[in-house]
């Protein structure tokens, strides 16, 4: 709504924006490290993006490394019915690449779901869903985080 007014008219934000030239970033879209598990589902992979978190601005380049032959126990609530998928199953596997943009950012301190460090989202091919995330956190070492549940939205076409 403010984008048409001389900023002198635009609310007080000046702490939140954020100045960058997306053409030179390299990076095809804007996002937020939560929504990058959507656009592994639903956009083409080694895509680069632009990333906000915590108030720094990160370019992160998303990579398929093949698949990998995990096990996998998640339901999915589609159209009033619910679809077991456990078992073993080839999934896609996604790095990202973090590289800090502007003074605030430091690779160290990017998170995706509070995971740090060597970053990867594994997806299910068949059902585009992100079935695992994992990294590492200080004190704990490496952690996967696997999906339990997931439910998709009304005309959503899950490939079986």
């Amino acid at each position: 709504r403010q984008a048409g007014l001389p900023t002198t008219h635009w609310s007080h934000r000046d702490h939140k924006f954020y100045p960058y030239d997306l053409q030179d970033s390299g990076c095809s879209q804007i996002t937020i490290p939560a929504l990058l598990l959507y656009h592994v589902s639903s956009h083409p992979q080694d895509s680069v993006y632009c990333v906000f978190h915590d108030d720094a601005l990160y370019r992160v380049r998303l990579e398929s490394r093949g698949s990998k032959v995990l096990p996998v126990d998640y339901t999915v609530h589609s159209r009033g019915r619910l679809q077991q998928v456990s078992g073993m199953r080839p999934l896609e596997e996604i790095a990202l690449h973090v590289e800090p943009l502007g003074e605030q950012a430091e690779a160290g301190d990017f998170e995706l779901l509070e995971l740090r460090g060597e970053l990867a989202i594994h997806l299910d091919p068949q059902t585009r869903i992100p079935v695992e995330v994992s990294g590492s956190r200080a004190g704990l070492g490496d952690i996967t985080l696997r999906l339990i549940d997931a439910s998709a939205a009304v005309g959503t076409d899950l490939r079986r």
